[in-house]
């Protein structure tokens, strides 16, 4: 048996193969894997591989900003490393004033970057900000299981503060080294 592969339209053959293995399923084919029998040369592999350009990694400048600039330093990483599914664009969000200034400004940063929400351990999306079950603190993250869940204290007016940051585990809420920190930027 020969393997052949299309290059620019035409088909190249690229050797001789063998059966390896397969794996069926009510006498179906499910899969079926070849070895390329003798393997190839540098050249031909070179030729027939599809060429792909390296992607350019996001710079790491914003590394020297995280002691001086925190919230720069979040955005730069942000908007590097995570890019905006829409056209970026000015926001006009309307946010509620129980939430933080530094929490504001990451919902800004989220608008348009969802994925910086995260997907296993997740920060709450703006819309289902909810207060914990004694109405006491705003839950702003969840753990993907629901075992627990980060708070920070829930005032009406709170967008000037810097709230400490609640770890809640079987209902027994423990405080977390950092506050939430607003940024200047923000």
């Amino acid at each position: 048996m020969h393997l052949f592969v299309r290059v620019d339209g035409l088909a190249v053959c690229i050797g001789p193969v063998r059966h390896s293995r397969s794996t069926w399923t009510n006498g179906e084919l499910d899969s079926c894997h070849l070895r390329l029998d003798p393997p190839l040369s540098r050249e031909l592999l070179d030729m027939v591989r599809p060429s792909t350009a390296t992607p350019l990694s996001p710079g790491l400048d914003w590394l020297d900003r995280v002691r001086t600039d925190p919230g720069l330093a979040l955005e730069s990483f942000v908007t590097g490393w995570y890019p905006a599914q829409a056209e970026t664009r000015p926001t006009d969000i309307a946010i509620p004033g129980s939430v933080p200034y530094a929490l504001a400004g990451f919902y800004r940063l989220a608008e348009n970057r969802p994925a910086i929400l995260g997907g296993q351990n997740f920060i709450q999306p703006l819309a289902r900000l909810s207060t914990d079950i004694r109405g006491e603190r705003l839950v702003v993250a969840i753990e993907n299981q629901g075992c627990w869940h980060w708070s920070i204290p829930w005032q009406l007016d709170a967008a000037g503060t810097d709230p400490d940051v609640w770890l809640t585990e079987d209902d027994a809420p423990a405080r977390e080294e950092e506050p939430l920190r607003p940024c200047p930027m923000w």
